[in-house]
């Protein structure tokens, strides 16, 4: 099982000259992956400090392998980039994320392991379900036609209420879907901290599953806030990531588990860097 985290911008100050930096800084403290939210072209939500631009593809990808970090990659926060466009603009989708396709089988050509490419469902469109299986069927169809085992993962969020249906949302319903494709190369990305948040917003008992499902290729993981902020480096507080960990060590799961610490809430305890560090080496001491 590798331990690695996300990897946004805003952790090296928004300028490229200190990302060798902080991919040597991952590395040393004991991470073995590292996961970049990819966009290109224009944007509309946090461009710069989130999303890991086109221009920086080559250079990103290259220092991680130097520093043997395994990558994997997250779909652009950005509109354009949304599954649901499938329903109204595939050609533009489609071209939209054409570029993110070729990167996943350069990585590949780079690295001993499949990257997985998280993604998140289509939503606020008709049938949300059936736009989503088409969508992933072309992105697994495209990976493989470039001779590349991308695993394209779609992720478990959280509800935003009690009365939130979506299939997204709720663990046993996303994996029943996932395992309706029948599609390999489409797999599941277990949020942690969304599948709590959801419960506890329905007033449900937040309990973990005894052993991964067949699907789960990825994991994210992060802790809360006392206020109840996700995305938290991790600590004793309510999130269940010692006991998500513990099972997947005990299953001999062998995929990435993605750290989502935001730098803000890092910076709220101390020295960001000197936090994610310590949040890597808890994660790697969970047996």
């Amino acid at each position: 099982m590798r331990i690695g985290a996300a990897a946004a911008p805003r952790w090296w100050g928004v300028d490229r000259r200190r990302l060798p930096s902080y991919l040597a800084h991952l590395s040393a403290c004991g991470a073995s992956s590292v996961e970049f939210i990819v966009h290109h072209g224009p944007a509309t939500r946090d461009p710069v400090s989130v999303h890991l631009d086109r221009s920086d593809w080559p250079f990103a990808i290259d220092l991680a392998a130097e520093h043997g970090l395994h990558v994997d990659l997250h779909n652009s926060l950005d509109a354009r980039f949304k599954l649901s466009r499938w329903s109204s603009d595939p050609a533009g989708l489609k071209a939209d994320l054409t570029p993110v396709l070729d990167l996943l089988a350069s990585i590949e050509r780079r690295q001993s392991r499949p990257a997985c490419f998280v993604v998140h469902a289509a939503d606020g469109c008709p049938d949300p379900e059936a736009i989503t299986g088409d969508a992933l069927a072309w992105l697994a169809d495209e990976a493989e036609r470039r001779g590349a085992s991308t695993v394209i993962c779609l992720e478990l969020r959280a509800a935003a209420g009690p009365d939130d249906v979506r299939f997204d949302r709720d663990r046993e319903r996303l994996v029943a879907f996932i395992e309706d494709q029948r599609n390999p190369s489409i797999g599941l990305c277990w949020d942690v901290a969304n599948e709590r948040l959801s419960a506890v917003r329905r007033g449900r008992r937040p309990d973990l599953p005894t052993m991964p499902p067949a699907c789960l290729r990825h994991v994210h993981l992060h802790d809360a806030t006392d206020g109840g902020l996700l995305h938290a480096p991790l600590s004793n507080g309510q999130v269940p990531w010692e006991a998500a960990l513990r099972m997947l060590r005990k299953a001999g799961w062998a995929g990435s588990v993605t750290l989502e610490i935001r730098y803000r809430l890092a910076n709220d305890v101390g020295d960001p860097w000197t936090v994610l560090a310590e949040s890597v080496r808890r994660a790697k001491s969970v047996r």
